[in-house]
Order: C-alpha cells, then sequence, then structure tokens
C-alpha cells in the first residue's frame, strides 16, 4: 500500500526516498570544446567540475528568461545535462544554435533513466550501488540527494531494488503527492510549475544557479543587470492559504488580490498539508504586496505572504 503524502513527504527529508524522475531527459555533450562552449551557454560555472561532479544551472535565452534548469556533470570525457523532459528540444534547439566552429557534439541519450536518490541518508546508499553504476550528486531539495543512471528499460526494476536498500535505512519509494509536498514545504520551486521562460531567474529565486564571476554567457548581461538593480518586478514567494471549513483550495493559475481587490500576482503550486490542514503554495507577489506576513486573497482563500523564496 502506498505511504500517505505525509510520510512519504517525510522520507525525503528524515531518510531517503527513491524516485524515478521520468520528467528529466538526459543530453550528452561530447568533443575536445565541451567544457569551454558549454559554460557560454548556462549560468554557472563548469569549468572545475571534476568527473562525478555536478553542478546546477539554468540554460537562459539571449533576454536572460529561464529556458530551463538543469544539472550538469562531469565523465571523464563528455557532461551530462539533466534537463525538464517538457523543455529538452528547445535547450538543444538554443544550444544547437550557438554551435559555429566548436568541436562538441549533442547527444540526446533517450536510452538512460534517471532514478533519484534523495534525503540525508541517500550517501549511505552510495556504496551499496552496482560497482559501474554512473551516479551523480544532485541535491532537488536541499536534503542531500544524488541522481543515478540506468538503462531506460531495466528503470523500473532497479527502482524497486534501490527503494528495496532504502527501507533498511527506515526509507522508501515516493510518490510525486509525496515529492510536491516536501519541496513546497521545504521552498524549492520547480521548471514547468514555479517559473518557465516568463520569468527572469531572479524573480525565481534561483541564486544558487547563477555565477556572477565566471565570465559571459547567454543572457548574461540581463540578469546581471538585474543582480545589480537590485530589484524586480515581481517575485516567487511562499504562501499559506486558509479557508473557512472544509471548503477546496484555490487553483494554480488563480490570482492574488489585495485588500482593494487589485490584482497582487498569481498561485503557481498548491497542496495541502496533511498533517496541518493548511494549504502551502508558491505564487508570484508583486513588489508592492509582497512584504512578509500581508494579506491577500485567492477566491475564498485568505492568503498570507511568507518569505520570498531564495
Amino acid at each position: 500500500m502506498a505511504r500517505t503524502s505525509a510520510c512519504g513527504a517525510r522520507l525525503l527529508v528524515d531518510s531517503v526516498g527513491i524516485r524515478l524522475r521520468s520528467d528529466r531527459t538526459v543530453l550528452e555533450v561530447r568533443g575536445e570544446d565541451r567544457v569551454g562552449w558549454l559554460n557560454g551557454q548556462i549560468t554557472n560555472d563548469i569549468r572545475a567540475l571534476k568527473p562525478g561532479e555536478a553542478i546546477y544551472a539554468l540554460a537562459t535565452t539571449v533576454k536572460g528568461k529561464v529556458l530551463a534548469d538543469l544539472w550538469v556533470a562531469a565523465t571523464k570525457d563528455a557532461l551530462l545535462g539533466f534537463l525538464p523532459a517538457m523543455a529538452a528540444q528547445a535547450v538543444i534547439e538554443s544550444f544547437d544554435k550557438y554551435l559555429v566552429m566548436e568541436e562538441v557534439e549533442l547527444v540526446p541519450r533517450n536510452d538512460l533513466g534517471v532514478i533519484c536518490l534523495q534525503g540525508p541518508a541517500a550517501a549511505r546508499m552510495i556504496d551499496t550501488l552496482p560497482k559501474h553504476s554512473e551516479h551523480y550528486p544532485c541535491d532537488d531539495l536541499g536534503t542531500g540527494g544524488y541522481y543515478v543512471l540506468c538503462p531506460r528499460e531495466s528503470a523500473h526494476p532497479v527502482m524497486r531494488e534501490l527503494a528495496q536498500q532504502a527501507r533498511g535505512l527506515s526509507g522508501g519509494q515516493v510518490q510525486e503527492c509525496d515529492w510536491e509536498l516536501a519541496r513546497v514545504r521545504l521552498g524549492v520551486p520547480e521548471f514547468g510549475a514555479d517559473f518557465d521562460l516568463d520569468n527572469y531567474p531572479q524573480e525565481a529565486g534561483l541564486a544558487r544557479a547563477l555565477s556572477f564571476s565566471k565570465g559571459c554567457y547567454l543572457g548574461q548581461e540581463v540578469v546581471c543587470m538585474l543582480d545589480s538593480r537590485g530589484r524586480v518586478h515581481r517575485r516567487l514567494a511562499r504562501l499559506t492559504l486558509r479557508i473557512d471549513g472544509s471548503g477546496a483550495l484555490p487553483a494554480a493559475g488563480e490570482a492574488l488580490q489585495d485588500e482593494q481587490g487589485k490584482t497582487a500576482g498569481r498561485l503557481t503550486s498548491v497542496v495541502r498539508d496533511p498533517e496541518t490542514g493548511e494549504g502551502l503554495a508558491f505564487g508570484y507577489v508583486k513588489s508592492a504586496a509582497e512584504r512578509e506576513g500581508s494579506t491577500l486573497r485567492a477566491g475564498q482563500a485568505q492568503v498570507r505572504v511568507g518569505a520570498v523564496v531564495a
């Protein structure tokens, strides 16, 4: 029987949760010029990566908007990009456009599956992985984590085997609803839900994906300008929703309104915390209404603005 959302979410914070990241695809970047070239396409600095290491970054447009987030991992003779499947084609097309004379080859690895080990006990599982398995430190939720690569056709059996091992560490397999509850509790936005091509990195609180000392990359001028200016018109904030009785929570996408009924933002992710009964959410809040502790409304729900995502 599947764990409840609350129990599954706690695994990702207290022990280790195993999840097949079917929403991720792998792009292999080969060739002698791969490091310098890819470093000019993404927001973080990959030049010091050693084989087996990984770093979080963004692919941005020339206007500084977020094309996708990704983890970049180094192998002995290639770089691997772990991309949101929904954005993979757009990223590949953008990368390909900026390939001129460089010795670089972009190879979609549709043959590979990505399994996520997430939580403080994830590191204890690494020694039990098959000897020649590929694994990289990709910490999605800030609690410690790894991505394990395997042939796509064997991903489900491998995941079940890893889940069995995780139970020895008081962990186990988690469902998408567990992941959603955990990430909203922890304040971790997700591409496609909380940020996308409509957003600048600073709006979505994606500072950990940015380097301001690496040199030029696509969209750098705009990203650096926004950082030096220190202000954007809206920012992603953590929200608490309260409704009278047992009414339904407002849906993602619903407008946020201030006391005068003016639009002050919109919801992006909404979950109900089964332990408290409260609604938890992310939402973009205009700068005039982003003060922590201020109150807004979304439909019939009272919305308390928490800290902006950082």
